[in-house]
């Protein structure tokens, strides 16, 4: 099916589909069980991108590919800064948790799968919507009419 034949969801999906990867982001933050570095790391970064995604649903609804190239393009923006050395690691944790204060090639990676995870997630939700506004297919087969 045609990505850009597909209904687009509303506002208000946006707005539910990244309220709940921000809320996720929030307790990786707070995490400290196994795996915590892990988590923190390689998690945090999907979640973000699959985040930012969806916030960008909400400003501006449109095209999903569009969406997803202007999502991976500021995710390897954020993480190419991280090469120049312009946050230092002493920067307010607020700065550190937008843009990072390493660069890590993993990350690049993390956001890949992130932007799968989201674009699959609202692919799948089209598709669905628009199986539900399709009429029934019609068989090749015809039942006999018992009601002559």
């Amino acid at each position: 099916m045609n990505i850009s034949q597909l209904p687009r969801p509303g506002r208000s999906f946006y707005t539910i589909a990244a309220l709940l990867p921000f809320a996720l982001c929030i307790s990786v933050l707070f995490y400290g069980g196994p795996f915590h570095q892990f988590i923190r790391s390689s998690i945090g970064d999907l979640l973000a991108v699959v985040f930012l995604y969806f916030l960008l649903g909400i400003i501006r609804p449109g095209s999903l590919l569009l969406r997803a190239a202007v999502t991976g393009l500021t995710a390897c923006a954020i993480e190419s800064v991280q090469l120049t050395g312009i946050v230092p690691h002493d920067a307010p944790t607020l700065v550190l948790l937008l843009f990072g204060s390493h660069f890590d090639p993993w990350d690049i990676l993390a956001y890949f799968v992130g932007l799968i995870v989201a674009v699959a997630v609202e692919y799948g939700i089209c598709a669905y919507r628009q199986s539900r506004r399709s009429p029934p297919s019609v068989s090749s087969t015809t039942l006999p009419n018992n009601h002559e």
